[in-house]
């Protein structure tokens, strides 16, 4: 005999916020929909499952990003999710190192950084496993710290990423200072930046 069951509250919850987001995209009313993966380390809903639910609500997946990030997963793991996103027609991917794990005993693992997945994902670009028209995200860190006279960018942009979206920008000297050395170094003759900016309140 078939049984059934109602969804618990947090389902509920879930499929309401996942509906939200469905109809957003498909409104026209955001222009992209990125899909975290694990952020600050924290587990949470497999990106990959989230976009296959929303391609399921009709969401179109060329309005979607996928976050990919390497922490934790073998290179073997991280061309399965890229070949897995690519087949639901997800066409971008922002590719990032992680986070580290919050308040977790277990230690994380980096077997590649963002710069030797770029590496990965352009080597799968090149073998034809992925369609041509996949775009390859990176992160930039338009401050002194993180990414001194941009060489960081430079490396990605060097591996394959053709999108290169900002961290938060809080300051706009340093940002100004940041897209200066990555004009000097010839990163914008090959690659678009997308400057984010967050609202404070």
């Amino acid at each position: 005999d078939a049984t059934g069951g109602e969804l618990a509250a947090e389902e509920r919850a879930f499929v309401h916020k996942l509906q939200t987001y469905a109809d957003l995209v498909s409104s026209a009313r955001i222009d992209l929909l990125a899909l975290s993966d694990g952020p600050r380390g924290r587990d949470t809903l497999d990106n990959a499952i989230a976009a296959a639910l929303l391609v399921g609500l009709g969401v179109d997946p060329a309005r979607l990003m996928a976050n990919v990030v390497s922490r934790d997963r073998q290179a073997d793991q991280l061309r399965g999710r890229l070949l897995h996103f690519a087949e639901l027609g997800i066409r971008n991917v922002l590719l990032l190192t992680g986070d580290l794990p919050v308040g977790s005993a277990r230690p994380a693992r980096f077997p590649l950084d963002s710069v030797g997945l770029c590496n990965l994902a352009r080597k799968m670009l090149m073998e034809g496993a992925l369609p041509d028209d996949f775009w390859i995200a990176a992160a930039g860190h338009p401050n002194p710290y993180a990414d001194p006279d941009g060489l960081r960018t430079l490396q990605k942009t060097q591996a394959g990423a053709r999108l290169i979206i900002t961290q938060a920008i809080y300051s706009i000297e340093q940002f100004t200072r940041w897209m200066q050395d990555l004009n000097h170094l010839g990163v914008l003759d090959q690659v678009h930046v997308l400057a984010e900016v967050i609202p404070i309140t």
